[in-house]
């Protein structure tokens, strides 16, 4: 496996080899996303394996050992040690999840074949990411809880809207367009906002392919749901309009995801019409 170290401070790394390649990724301590350049010579395609590099920032400063896998995905991260400050522990979340259920078996939960599931799981799962109310019916409370908790450990402290309800409680179902989703029958009573999402299925389908899939998605949504705060920050704060691919670079996501996010700012009312162009986002969907 190969390893390699980058230290750097907010906005800049700096790396000996000048041909590179940028992916994000989230950091559980420094709760922020963290841009790494992947030079050429550790292509983890060529060399096999997983490969690991050594990022160095935040406030305390502190490391993050990221574990990338051909596709440049997250397969794992751990703590070494915190510079300036106490040593971290695992986090929690991640702990938790080797306890429980697998990817596959929390996917299984949202259908009886495997590409209902995979379908099933990944709408209930981007209407939780944008903060739809969201539901899920299960008499049985255990196998409820189970999944529940699950599905709330995958956004990781993010804060979401998610109740479990008996079939008999559906009078406490709220919102303009809740997402209800039966356990029990494994179907949408009503599936929420109306959102074009090929891209996040087959971002569920290639996670599952890989060894480590729960913290890997977790780290995706994670890196989301950061990227849309500071989009909310930066749209609500400029009086002109600013570029997809600006907008996309600013807040520390790939282009693709932004359509999503610019969705959930429509949905809290900011106009996201007259504040962004898009130029760069109809090619990068055309591309998936």
């Amino acid at each position: 496996m190969e390893f390699l170290e980058i230290h750097h401070n907010e906005g800049d790394i700096a790396m000996s080899v000048a041909k590179s390649q940028e992916i994000f990724v989230f950091c559980d301590i420094y709760k922020k996303n963290i841009l790494l350049k992947i030079p050429e010579k550790g292509d983890a395609k060529r060399v096999g394996g997983l490969l690991a590099i050594l990022s160095i920032h935040g406030n305390p400063k502190h490391e993050s050992l990221f574990y990338l896998d051909a596709n440049y995905r997250v397969r794992g991260c751990e703590y070494p040690a915190i510079i300036e400050s106490e040593t971290i522990s695992t986090h929690p979340a991640r702990l938790l999840a080797k306890k429980g259920l697998t990817l596959e078996q929390l996917v299984s939960c949202f259908g009886n074949k495997s590409k209902t599931a995979v379908s099933n799981f990944t709408k209930f799962i981007v209407q939780t990411l944008i903060r739809n109310n969201s539901y899920l019916i299960e008499s049985d409370l255990i196998n409820g809880d189970t999944v529940r908790d699950h599905i709330e450990l995958l956004f990781s402290e993010q804060g979401i809207s998610l109740t479990l309800i008996r079939r008999e409680e559906e009078d406490k179902v709220t919102g303009i367009y809740p997402t209800v989703f039966d356990l029990e029958s494994k179907k949408f009573l009503t599936e929420g906002v109306n959102l074009k999402i090929p891209y996040f299925e087959n971002l569920v389908k290639d996670i599952m392919k890989e060894k480590d899939n729960f913290y890997s998605l977790q780290n995706e949504l994670s890196k989301m749901i950061y990227s849309y705060t500071k989009l909310k920050e930066i749209l609500s704060t400029t009086s002109s309009s600013i570029k997809d691919t600006e907008l996309a670079r600013d807040i520390s996501i790939d282009l693709p995801v932004l359509t999503i996010l610019t969705k959930m700012a429509e949905n809290e009312g900011i106009d996201i019409k007259t504040k962004v162009e898009f130029n760069g986002i109809g090619r990068a969907l055309r591309s998936f």
